[in-house]
């Protein structure tokens, strides 16, 4: 937790106004260099005033436990604790074990309940009793008991296991499940989503013998960001401070700010917009969903896709064409003095290792 000092806590309690409180919050953590990535509703910095901290990411306060919680999934009442980043990988092996547990159970009991049952529904047999090779009269209800208790603990449990499987998958927690974490461009259930591989290697570490044993995951329960994406960076400071601090100074008009040259770096997901597009149309509808972003984020109606992106997107086949991709934005002025326009955009292709911790900007459909 990005605990603060007594005087700090003091003069965020004091505050007159949420805006005087945000902007101390937004001080706070750019002195400290916080990797912060998500905010409040209301758009300030996440903070517990019970515990006296700035919130990281995914971190949320337990009622019950009366404290703040990294990587918060959910308080389970049958272990009497919350299931968070230290023990989220303990508590998905404790449901695999009792999984296998129960049906274990289930196997090796079924062949005398079955016994036990064909004493009770057949006339001819003596139901005080089942044959040698079975269980003795006195334990035929708890034959009878531990089968029916084994397969329903192993049906209630099976839900538990897959739908936190299916959370890993997605890298989500329980609570994110219910309510998506709020980012800078907006809510978003898959802001931390890294892929399956990367997932699965955030609880369960890289090696494969070791994910089926309670050994400790490593990490310090924050994603990895991009030094340009963080809530508190310098453009991002800027952008809060002129929305809350009063407007002394006229604004610029849209024509003055279309004018400026400038360049900009995203990381789009056209997976919404691609999406039941048959395969042979969807490198075309991906070149056309990225020049539509590049008018709609620089304002410029002349758009032009650089040859490398154009290849990138083309070159694993129509079957592959990718979700996920880096682009660099550059608004430059026109050296064609025909052009109607002044200024036009070049759409390059940015190629990254990984797309661990950077931003996405989900091109939506409108």
């Amino acid at each position: 937790m990005f605990y603060i000092s007594d005087n700090e806590a003091d003069h965020i309690a004091a505050a007159q106004t949420i805006e005087d409180r945000r902007n101390f919050l937004i001080h706070l953590a750019r002195t400290a260099n916080l990797p912060l990535l998500t905010k409040h509703f209301d758009g300030s910095i996440r903070y517990c005033f019970n515990c006296r901290c700035i919130k990281p990411d995914r971190a949320h306060h337990c009622s019950i436990c009366r404290k703040c919680v990294l990587k918060y999934d959910h308080h389970c009442p049958w272990t009497n604790s919350c299931v968070s980043f230290g023990n989220y990988k303990f508590f998905i092996l404790f449901l695999g074990y009792a999984l296998i547990f129960c049906i274990y159970v289930a196997a090796t009991s079924i062949e005398y309940f079955i016994k036990f049952w064909q004493n009770v529904t057949s006339p001819q047999q003596d139901t005080s009793s089942l044959s040698t090779s079975g269980a003795p009269s006195a334990g035929k209800f708890h034959l009878l008991f531990l089968f029916f208790a084994s397969v329903m603990f192993a049906v209630s449990v099976s839900t538990l296991f897959f739908y936190h499987l299916y959370l890993i998958w997605k890298n989500r927690t329980t609570l994110e499940s219910f309510r998506s974490p709020i980012f800078i461009d907006g809510p978003n259930k898959n802001g931390f989503d890294l892929g399956y591989k990367q997932n699965f290697f955030e609880i369960f570490g890289s090696s494969l013998l070791l994910a089926i044993l309670p050994v400790t995951s490593t990490g310090d329960a924050l994603i990895p960001i991009d030094s340009n994406t963080s809530y508190i960076d310098d453009h991002h400071i800027i952008n809060e401070k002129q929305k809350m601090a009063p407007n002394t100074t006229k604004p610029k008009n849209k024509k003055q700010i279309t004018n400026e040259v400038v360049t900009r770096e995203y990381t789009i997901n056209l997976h919404k917009r691609l999406h039941g597009v048959a395969f042979k149309k969807r490198a075309p509808r991906a070149v056309k969903e990225i020049k539509r972003f590049a008018e709609k984020m620089m304002r410029t109606p002349d758009v032009r896709i650089d040859s490398k992106l154009n290849k990138e997107i083309w070159s694993q086949g129509i079957n592959h064409v990718p979700y996920r991709v880096r682009i660099r934005l550059a608004r430059q002025r026109n050296e064609d003095e025909d052009s109607p326009h002044k200024l036009y955009t070049l759409v390059t292709y940015v190629r990254v290792p990984t797309f661990k911790g950077l931003m996405t900007a989900n091109v939506d459909n409108e």
